[in-house]
């Protein structure tokens, strides 16, 4: 179960999109649609969140010799085979309905103005043995690399925190809903008020803003949990205690730096791909 719950949102849901989307989108078609796919998934993150919230509290409701969580979970996968099953049958209706229909989709039109290059088939020594060999590669493997291992080191402190803040499971849910959401819609406003930072300041700004975020807020986050004793007076006055502070920083620190990796890292590392052949 939590093998495929991680595949799930990776594989199932936004690489086979955008393989759909890479498919029957032509490439004078992607400068105008591809940000707008960026921006329209992020209002799944405000309706998950949403849906997650209202299950992890139907706990109030309940008597209390019923296992709430697993009550919330059954609703929680119910929605979600729901939604699986919705995709199917609108992926359905697309390739049945639209792409044959020439009023919308011609399916004989090339896709790129180009002829595509045959591309050589590397095995995975070979590939490793490009990235090793070739500075450019190397820099954005670097780049994916530092992201991922920062964004992790930062999350398992965090949750630690998160756990330590709400035991209850049905209580850790809400809080992760209302998390959901809120990345939803900082990650929606950040690549409206964004979208054109590469343009104006050059490619290093727009690559900069995410380490610069996670840097600063990851150092503000540390802060509290390696001086957790020492602050505990200080936040006592706003009637939290240093753990539920350090959960909430860590909370924004992680909507920050994932709504800056939205909308900067991704896009300018995408953009560092277009001088290879």
């Amino acid at each position: 179960f939590y093998t495929f719950w991680e595949l799930w949102g990776s594989v199932m849901i936004s690489l086979l999109f955008w393989q759909f989307a890479n498919d029957i989108t032509r490439t004078e078609e992607a400068k105008r649609f591809y940000a707008m796919f960026g921006l329209i998934a992020n209002v799944a993150l405000i309706f998950s969140g949403t849906t997650v919230e209202y299950f992890s509290e139907i706990k109030d409701k309940l008597p209390p010799e019923i296992d709430a969580w697993g009550y919330s979970l059954n609703y929680m996968m119910g929605a979600v085979v729901l939604c699986g099953v919705a995709a199917i049958a609108l992926y359905w209706w697309v390739t049945e309905y639209v792409l044959t229909d020439p009023r919308f989709y011609d399916a004989s039109a090339p896709k790129n103005k180009k002829e595509k290059k045959d591309k050589p088939k590397l095995s995975v020594g070979e590939s490793f043995k490009l990235i090793f060999s070739s500075p450019y590669i190397g820099y954005i493997a670097i780049l994916v690399l530092a992201y991922g291992v920062s964004i992790n080191l930062i999350e398992v402190v965090w949750k630690d925190q998160l756990k330590q803040a709400f035991p209850n499971p049905n209580d850790y849910g809400a809080f992760m809903g209302k998390f959901s959401r809120a990345t939803g819609i900082v990650t929606m406003l950040l690549i409206w008020f964004t979208k054109g930072i590469v343009r104006k300041f050059g490619w290093f700004t727009g690559a900069i803003v995410t380490p610069a975020v996670l840097i600063i807020t990851g150092a503000l986050f540390f802060a509290f949990v390696l001086f957790k004793d020492e602050l505990t007076p200080l936040v006592a006055g706003f009637g939290l205690t240093a753990t539920l502070m350090a959960t909430y920083i860590g909370a924004i620190q992680n909507i920050l730096s994932k709504g800056t990796k939205y909308s900067n890292f991704d896009p300018t590392k995408e953009m560092a791909y277009i001088p290879l052949d």
